[in-house]
């Protein structure tokens, strides 16, 4: 899940505490500093969840996200998340990399996110895959298949 997030610098309207008694009076909403997630949650990527990783590039205007499907495996699937500026939630406009097959090591980078493809993937070995950006015009490379791929960053 993705939700706005608060640096405890503006006030964020709470709710009224809960009172006891028919006597009683509710005080009226106050407006406090918050620090963390406020506002509606999106969810980043749907369905069950078992193991993920995530890193922001160095704008923090790219969030990768790695899910497993077992808590355990190290084969996954990562998508690429564009975050809008102005709002802090994600851009539907831009949709660079929905999900594909990888393995749970990734690296995130200005202007690139790198990571090992599962040996196996049409009939073949791992690969390096690479999708670059600038701005949001993305273009994406592969290495050629091979055993043992490693990714170190």
């Amino acid at each position: 899940m993705l939700s706005p997030w608060s640096d405890g610098t503006t006030a964020q309207p709470t709710a009224p505490a809960a009172t006891k008694g028919a006597a009683s009076q509710e005080p009226a909403p106050s407006n406090v500093p918050v620090l963390g997630p406020v506002g509606n949650r999106t969810e980043l990527v749907p369905g069950p969840v078992a193991a993920f990783s995530t890193n922001f590039d160095p704008t923090g205007s790219r969030l990768a996200v790695w899910v497993g499907d077992t808590i355990d495996g190290d084969v996954g699937r990562l998508h690429l998340v564009v975050l809008d500026p102005k709002t802090g939630g994600i851009d539907p406009s831009v949709a660079p990399l929905p999900g594909v097959p990888a393995l749970r090591r990734f690296s995130i980078d200005t202007g690139r996110l790198a990571c090992v493809t599962p040996s196996g993937q049409d009939g073949q070995d791992s690969a390096v895959q690479i999708l670059g950006w600038t701005g949001n015009e993305f273009g994406e490379m592969r290495a050629l298949p091979a055993k043992q791929m490693y990714l170190v960053r």
